[in-house]
Protein backbone atom coordinates (compact mmCIF):
# COMPACT_ATOMS: atom_id res chain seq x y z
CA UNK A 1 0.00 0.00 0.00
CA UNK A 2 1.40 3.69 -0.85
CA UNK A 3 0.96 5.90 1.64
CA UNK A 4 0.52 9.64 1.36
CA UNK A 5 2.28 11.22 -1.95
CA UNK A 6 4.43 14.31 -1.41
CA UNK A 7 5.63 14.28 -5.06
CA UNK A 8 4.48 13.03 -8.38
CA UNK A 9 6.38 12.76 -11.47
CA UNK A 10 5.20 11.42 -15.02
CA UNK A 11 7.21 12.27 -18.01
CA UNK A 12 7.82 11.65 -21.16
CA UNK A 13 5.57 9.18 -22.29
CA UNK A 14 3.72 7.90 -19.13
CA UNK A 15 0.26 6.99 -19.63
CA UNK A 16 -3.14 7.43 -17.17
CA UNK A 17 -5.90 5.99 -17.61
CA UNK A 18 -8.97 7.15 -15.92
CA UNK A 19 -9.44 4.16 -13.34
CA UNK A 20 -5.70 5.08 -12.10
CA UNK A 21 -6.43 9.08 -12.09
CA UNK A 22 -9.35 8.05 -10.08
CA UNK A 23 -7.38 5.76 -7.19
CA UNK A 24 -4.79 8.43 -6.95
CA UNK A 25 -7.05 11.21 -6.51
CA UNK A 26 -9.55 9.33 -3.98
CA UNK A 27 -6.21 8.04 -2.22
CA UNK A 28 -3.15 9.79 -1.84
CA UNK A 29 -3.77 13.89 -3.52
CA UNK A 30 -4.59 15.33 -0.61
CA UNK A 31 -0.78 15.77 0.54
CA UNK A 32 0.63 15.92 -2.95
CA UNK A 33 3.34 19.07 -2.75
CA UNK A 34 4.46 18.51 -6.11
CA UNK A 35 3.19 17.53 -9.23
CA UNK A 36 4.83 17.51 -12.34
CA UNK A 37 4.16 15.60 -15.37
CA UNK A 38 5.60 16.65 -18.59
CA UNK A 39 4.65 15.41 -22.31
CA UNK A 40 2.57 12.30 -21.32
CA UNK A 41 1.31 9.96 -23.94
CA UNK A 42 -2.09 9.81 -22.31
CA UNK A 43 -3.58 11.83 -19.76
CA UNK A 44 -7.60 13.17 -19.91
CA UNK A 45 -7.11 16.54 -19.09
CA UNK A 46 -10.39 16.60 -17.77
CA UNK A 47 -10.23 13.81 -15.45
CA UNK A 48 -6.42 15.28 -14.60
CA UNK A 49 -8.36 18.80 -13.20
CA UNK A 50 -11.80 17.63 -12.23
CA UNK A 51 -10.21 14.65 -10.46
CA UNK A 52 -6.56 15.16 -9.21
CA UNK A 53 -6.00 18.74 -8.78
CA UNK A 54 -9.30 19.32 -7.37
CA UNK A 55 -8.00 17.56 -4.34
CA UNK A 56 -4.53 18.75 -4.13
CA UNK A 57 -4.93 21.56 -1.76
CA UNK A 58 -1.74 21.79 -0.34
CA UNK A 59 0.20 21.52 -3.84
CA UNK A 60 2.84 23.82 -4.09
CA UNK A 61 4.52 23.06 -7.07
CA UNK A 62 3.01 22.15 -10.67
CA UNK A 63 4.50 21.57 -14.04
CA UNK A 64 2.78 20.62 -16.92
CA UNK A 65 4.92 20.91 -19.34
CA UNK A 66 3.56 20.17 -22.71
CA UNK A 67 0.68 18.31 -21.37
CA UNK A 68 -2.26 20.50 -21.87
CA UNK A 69 -4.61 20.03 -25.35
CA UNK A 70 -7.73 21.03 -23.56
CA UNK A 71 -7.36 23.99 -21.06
CA UNK A 72 -10.34 25.81 -22.83
CA UNK A 73 -12.61 23.56 -22.61
CA UNK A 74 -12.59 22.49 -19.19
CA UNK A 75 -10.68 26.32 -17.65
CA UNK A 76 -13.25 27.98 -18.71
CA UNK A 77 -15.33 28.56 -15.11
CA UNK A 78 -11.79 29.06 -13.16
CA UNK A 79 -8.24 28.19 -12.97
CA UNK A 80 -7.98 25.03 -13.53
CA UNK A 81 -11.79 24.19 -13.09
CA UNK A 82 -12.13 23.21 -9.80
CA UNK A 83 -8.77 23.69 -8.32
CA UNK A 84 -7.72 26.87 -6.43
CA UNK A 85 -3.96 27.03 -6.72
CA UNK A 86 -3.68 29.43 -3.79
CA UNK A 87 -1.08 27.44 -2.30
CA UNK A 88 1.50 27.51 -5.49
CA UNK A 89 4.84 28.71 -5.55
CA UNK A 90 6.08 27.61 -8.94
CA UNK A 91 4.50 26.86 -12.14
CA UNK A 92 5.80 25.84 -15.05
CA UNK A 93 2.99 25.87 -18.33
CA UNK A 94 5.97 25.24 -21.07
CA UNK A 95 4.43 24.24 -24.19
CA UNK A 96 0.88 24.52 -23.29
CA UNK A 97 -0.02 26.27 -26.34
CA UNK A 98 -4.18 25.79 -25.93
CA UNK A 99 -4.62 27.88 -22.88
CA UNK A 100 -7.71 29.87 -22.90
CA UNK A 101 -7.29 33.83 -23.13
CA UNK A 102 -8.01 34.38 -19.81
CA UNK A 103 -5.79 31.69 -18.37
CA UNK A 104 -3.13 34.36 -17.80
CA UNK A 105 -5.84 36.82 -15.34
CA UNK A 106 -6.60 33.73 -13.54
CA UNK A 107 -3.24 33.15 -12.77
CA UNK A 108 -2.42 36.62 -11.51
CA UNK A 109 -5.65 36.55 -9.19
CA UNK A 110 -5.08 33.52 -7.92
CA UNK A 111 -1.32 32.48 -7.53
CA UNK A 112 -0.52 35.29 -5.88
CA UNK A 113 2.46 33.06 -4.05
CA UNK A 114 4.14 32.81 -7.08
CA UNK A 115 7.47 32.55 -6.96
CA UNK A 116 8.82 30.80 -10.29
CA UNK A 117 6.79 31.14 -13.58
CA UNK A 118 7.56 29.14 -16.74
CA UNK A 119 5.58 29.60 -19.62
CA UNK A 120 8.15 28.83 -22.94
CA UNK A 121 6.75 28.37 -26.14
CA UNK A 122 3.22 29.10 -24.35
CA UNK A 123 0.70 31.12 -26.40
CA UNK A 124 1.77 34.21 -23.87
CA UNK A 125 0.65 37.39 -25.34
CA UNK A 126 2.54 41.05 -24.73
CA UNK A 127 -0.34 42.47 -22.58
CA UNK A 128 -0.01 38.97 -20.38
CA UNK A 129 3.67 39.12 -19.92
CA UNK A 130 2.96 43.04 -19.12
CA UNK A 131 0.22 41.71 -16.24
CA UNK A 132 2.30 39.37 -14.64
CA UNK A 133 5.21 41.61 -14.09
CA UNK A 134 2.91 44.29 -13.05
CA UNK A 135 1.07 41.61 -10.49
CA UNK A 136 2.65 39.01 -9.15
CA UNK A 137 4.35 40.80 -6.16
CA UNK A 138 6.59 37.31 -5.04
CA UNK A 139 7.58 36.23 -8.20
CA UNK A 140 11.71 36.07 -8.27
CA UNK A 141 12.16 33.82 -11.61
CA UNK A 142 10.34 34.54 -14.71
CA UNK A 143 10.47 32.49 -18.12
CA UNK A 144 9.30 33.06 -21.22
CA UNK A 145 11.51 32.03 -24.22
CA UNK A 146 10.25 31.52 -27.52
CA UNK A 147 7.96 34.35 -26.83
CA UNK A 148 8.19 37.11 -29.40
CA UNK A 149 6.98 40.60 -27.84
CA UNK A 150 4.52 43.14 -29.77
CA UNK A 151 5.56 47.01 -28.91
CA UNK A 152 5.08 47.57 -24.97
CA UNK A 153 6.13 50.40 -23.30
CA UNK A 154 7.86 48.91 -20.15
CA UNK A 155 8.58 52.16 -18.53
CA UNK A 156 5.66 52.00 -16.65
CA UNK A 157 5.89 48.84 -15.16
CA UNK A 158 6.52 48.02 -11.42
CA UNK A 159 8.28 44.88 -11.05
CA UNK A 160 8.59 42.92 -7.58
CA UNK A 161 11.53 41.07 -6.64
CA UNK A 162 12.15 39.48 -10.19
CA UNK A 163 15.77 37.96 -9.91
CA UNK A 164 16.02 36.21 -12.85
CA UNK A 165 14.39 36.46 -16.34
CA UNK A 166 14.96 34.26 -19.44
CA UNK A 167 13.30 35.21 -22.23
CA UNK A 168 15.80 33.65 -24.84
CA UNK A 169 16.40 36.50 -27.44
CA UNK A 170 14.34 39.45 -26.29
CA UNK A 171 17.32 42.49 -25.75
CA UNK A 172 17.85 43.96 -22.60
CA UNK A 173 17.13 47.69 -24.10
CA UNK A 174 13.42 46.39 -23.47
CA UNK A 175 13.80 46.01 -19.83
CA UNK A 176 15.87 48.83 -19.27
CA UNK A 177 13.10 51.14 -18.22
CA UNK A 178 11.78 48.63 -15.58
CA UNK A 179 11.16 50.23 -12.30
CA UNK A 180 12.13 48.64 -8.90
CA UNK A 181 13.39 45.53 -10.70
CA UNK A 182 16.37 43.39 -8.73
CA UNK A 183 17.72 41.42 -11.73
CA UNK A 184 20.61 38.89 -10.53
CA UNK A 185 20.23 37.23 -13.50
CA UNK A 186 18.67 37.69 -17.59
CA UNK A 187 19.26 35.36 -19.77
CA UNK A 188 19.90 36.09 -23.89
Amino acid sequence: MIGPLNSLHLNDGARLIPEILQILSNKHFESLKTFHIVSPDFVDDEELFKGLLSKSKNLKKLTLDGSISTWSRISSGGFYSNFEGTNLTYLNISRCSKLPPNFYDQVINTCRKLKTFKALSSNLKTENAASILNSLQNLEYLDFANFILDSINFKFLRVGPVRDINDNGLGWSLFGNIENAILETYVL
